[in-house]
């Protein structure tokens, strides 16, 4: 099992968006976050002697959400939404914790309020 913590607030993964000449390109807050989260990653996965995993894999990611002062709920069912923060994080791991997203057969992730934003993830074979 590999662990990995990401001391990063997250960060969703934005759509496209297009320029008056019909050019797309990718939002830099975006294109920031997933370059950080890949550095993390590459350091973590150099320094313990791993290569992107090739196998059919189960992942488990924590996003700690900045709490604000006064939340209207116990849990953070407001924006970002979770299948834009597993996107922009599975996309920054492609090539470094596993060749392609596409090898996760199963996934869960969770949202919660923490007073330190940060990333979990924890990758598992699915043997």
């Amino acid at each position: 099992m590999i662990k990995l913590y990401f001391p990063v607030s997250p960060v969703a993964k934005s759509r496209p968006r297009m320029t008056r000449r019909g050019h797309v390109y990718t939002p830099q807050k975006t294109k920031d976050f997933e370059e950080e989260i890949k550095y993390i990653a590459m350091m973590y996965m150099h320094m313990n002697g791993h290569k992107p995993l090739e196998e059919a894999l189960i992942v488990r990611a924590y996003f700690f959400i900045k709490k604000p002062k006064k939340p209207k709920h116990k849990q953070p069912i407001g924006r970002p939404d979770i299948d834009n923060l597993q996107k922009s994080l599975f996309d920054a791991l492609n090539g470094v914790v596993w060749k392609d997203d596409s090898q996760i057969c199963l996934s869960y992730c969770r949202k919660i309020y923490s007073e330190v934003p940060s990333i979990t993830l924890f990758v598992s074979e699915d043997t």
